[in-house]
């Protein structure tokens, strides 16, 4: 892929204004980007428009060093939220904490990021895959309770499995993560 600056990404956002009978999915960081296609669905009516998520920004600067412009990414993320006229968010907690903040006007869907059908990941034609890697903070946001207790079942069912966790944490989450570990009995398959 080549390099382009962001003014040269904008303006090939822009072209979407003559794009018709096409489904548009916003799949990016950031709320700039975002918020020129928020303004671009509201003149090309001829697509969908539709926003993916995976975290709220305002629940997720809790884990994060401030910067300068808070207020403004909290503005943006408000008027983004609140008037995409369609949200994909990949969990339920993504849904839940979405509709705690803000009061979306448009529609809002959950296409799961992950599996959680155990007989899809283990059964007798499949192998099961014995590394397990998490890359990611230790948020609850970020779904490390779910991890935990799905990680636990496939310990149950095959002790030779192992997971390594490569990810930012504040000490406080670590100790609550190798705590929970430690009284799961995971300890010795957890890296």
């Amino acid at each position: 892929s080549e390099d382009i600056t962001k003014i040269q990404f904008l303006i090939r956002l822009a072209g979407l204004i003559k794009v018709r009978n096409k489904i548009i999915n916003v799949h990016i960081n950031g709320f700039v980007s975002a918020m020129f296609v928020l303004l671009i669905s509201r003149v090309n009516k001829k697509c969908d428009f539709f926003l993916t998520i995976h975290g709220i920004y305002r629940e997720q600067i809790k884990y994060y060093k401030s910067h300068d412009y808070v207020w403004l990414y909290k503005k943006l993320e408000k008027y983004i939220y609140n008037n995409f006229p369609n949200i994909i968010c990949v969990s339920e907690l993504c849904k839940e904490t979405l509709y705690k903040n803000f009061t979306p006007k448009g529609n809002i869907y959950v296409i799961e990021n992950g599996i959680y059908d155990m007989e899809y990941v283990i059964s007798k034609k499949r192998k099961l895959n014995k590394l397990f890697v998490f890359l990611g903070g230790l948020q609850e946001i970020k779904g490390i309770e779910q991890l935990i207790f799905i990680f636990d079942r496939l310990v149950y069912l095959d002790t030779e499995v192992k997971l390594k966790i490569y990810g930012s944490s504040t000490d406080r989450q670590r100790e609550q993560f190798e705590k929970n570990i430690v009284e799961r009995g995971l300890k010795k398959y957890v890296e």
